[in-house]
């Protein structure tokens, strides 16, 4: 695990990611004997503008888990100091709920010093207790076997994204809770914003937040945003980078290997979250059920989020691996490319059906016809149980491939 061994050779580890994916539980877990230092309560943030210093242990040899370090950023100046003074790998852990690089303090105290961790929401591979083989699987072009039917189905998908990932909503006893965590989350998310950009407007920042929800899993596009949350476009792309470094808006950069479109692809982090600022509150709701005819935009980015979701939390086990997407000006959509440092490609592409048609298909020839001297495997997701195997590097795949063999 990249957290633990980070601890066994930084100065300082920081483990980030988005509010509820259970980064304090998941350290205090993994780290018992370390003093507990939270950065959330009032007298904290008092006492981080009075005497920083004094948040942190009395023993200057405790190890420390600073939670919510991002809160009192002004402590990392003493933590610096403290880890200069006798540099011991694992001496601080912080969690932070916003990227170090867009707060000042952090950046030139803990430069050199901290190692920064993603966590990211739990997968369903997580959830159903499997190894995180989907990636390397594909690479080697191994698309397995049809999976049984009771894995399979659109509706199941589609209610799967609902639920997300964060444990703060999947382990909600009933939905009015899981409710309730989801919107707790989303205030925390508008305040936290406003807060880095200095600004009141949270209304702004809720109606742009819901606008980049309605859109994700699509290009960027200011403009649109715009009109859909009635935000001038510049402040659209200040919000925008704001939910970023806070772990609620990812960006996928255009692909650079072929001629494309250059904005990159915008998704909520977490398809629970996604759907519950489109209005889905649970996975019972009225509106999934109707969604694929009705919304059929919405329902495919709810796919797509959540199948990135999946993706990138495996991603991140392999080292030097880039993840870009394809969007050309004559409709050809690639949904997530990943190339290999040794030049090996697997482009994925997702399906709002039960199964691949021959159409489905075409986006993935062309690239790799636009890449003669590339290894480029092709892979259409789609919600059905069949294995379509159209060559030994080009195949459409069930969704439940993420925890199936």
């Amino acid at each position: 695990m990249e957290f633990i061994d980070s601890i066994g050779w930084m100065r300082a580890v920081a483990l980030a990611g988005p509010p509820g994916c259970g980064k304090s539980t998941l350290a205090r877990a993994l780290l018992p004997g370390a003093v507990y230092c939270p950065m959330t309560a009032r007298q904290a943030q008092r006492m981080a503008k009075i005497d920083p210093e004094s948040l942190l242990p009395e023993n200057p040899d405790a190890q420390a888990l600073i939670d919510d370090a991002d809160q009192a950023a002004a402590v990392c100046r003493f933590i610096a100091k403290r880890a200069d003074a006798k540099p011991v790998p694992g001496r601080f852990i912080l969690t932070t709920s916003t990227d170090p690089a867009a707060l000042a303090e952090f950046g030139p105290v803990l430069g050199g010093r901290l190692r920064v961790v993603r966590l990211r929401p739990m997968t369903a591979a997580e959830a159903q207790g499997a190894m995180p083989f989907f990636l390397s699987r594909m690479f080697a072009g191994d698309f397995g076997f049809e999976v049984p039917q009771e894995e399979a189905g659109l509706e199941r998908f589609l209610a799967l994204a609902v639920r997300g990932g964060l444990p703060l909503a999947t382990q909600a006893e009933t939905p009015k809770l899981r409710a309730a965590a989801l919107q707790g989350v989303i205030d925390m998310a508008v305040r936290r914003c406003a807060a880095l950009q200095k600004t009141r407007s949270v209304r702004s920042i809720q109606a742009v937040f819901e606008a980049i929800a309605q859109s994700s899993g699509s290009v960027f596009n200011a403009s649109e945003l715009s009109d859909l949350s009635k935000c001038d476009p510049r402040t659209v792309c200040a919000y925008s980078d704001a939910l970023h470094s806070l772990y609620f808006v990812e960006s996928i950069p255009a692909c650079t290997l072929v001629q494309a479109a250059k904005s990159p692809l915008l998704v909520i982090s977490d398809s629970g979250l996604m759907a519950y600022l489109c209005g889905i509150k649970s996975t019972t709701d009225r509106l999934l059920r109707h969604l694929p005819e009705h919304s059929p935009e919405i329902a495919r980015g709810l796919l797509v989020t959540w199948v990135h979701a999946q993706v990138v939390a495996e991603a991140d086990l392999i080292d030097g691996l880039r993840i870009s997407h394809i969007r050309t000006r004559t409709g050809r959509l690639i949904d997530l490319v990943l190339e290999r440092d040794d030049g090996q490609i697997l482009a994925l592409k997702v399906k709002l059906g039960l199964r691949a048609g021959k159409d489905d298909f075409k986006d993935l020839v062309w690239l790799q016809q636009s890449l003669p001297g590339k290894s480029v495997t092709g892979v259409v997701l789609h919600a059905g149980h069949e294995v379509q195997i159209q060559s030994p590097t080009l195949a459409a795949i069930p969704m439940s491939k993420f925890w199936l063999y």
